[in-house]
């Protein structure tokens, strides 16, 4: 799509057509980037976009129990990805430090 400089008060822009808008989602604040000699417009995405959905889904599979205590919190993510080996010794510095701020 080809557009032309317009003038806009003591600034320049261009007209970006709704149907452009519509199909981004841009309603009203873009984020505008230069990047290899191109201007890029992306629309500004909410900080926490899709939350509240992900918390009734949670709480609907009963996935959201508080975690208390001083049980093991593991995750299949430990099982699947981990890739690596702690050092005891760092891992023992890592439950100290750790304890002493929130005093377990």
């Amino acid at each position: 799509m080809r557009a032309h400089i317009v003038k806009i008060g003591n600034s320049q822009g261009i007209r970006i057509s709704k149907p452009i808008l519509e199909q981004l989602g841009i309603v009203e604040d873009v984020d505008i980037i230069v990047e290899n000699s191109q201007i890029i417009i992306r629309p500004v995405l909410e900080p926490r976009s899709g939350w509240n959905e992900a918390f009734r889904e949670m709480a609907k599979n009963g996935d959201d129990s508080l975690v208390e205590g001083d049980g093991i919190i593991a995750h299949s993510w430990d099982e699947t990805q981990w890739q690596g080996t702690v050092d005891p010794r760092i891992q023992v510095e890592v439950i100290s430090t750790l304890q002493k701020m929130f005093a377990f």
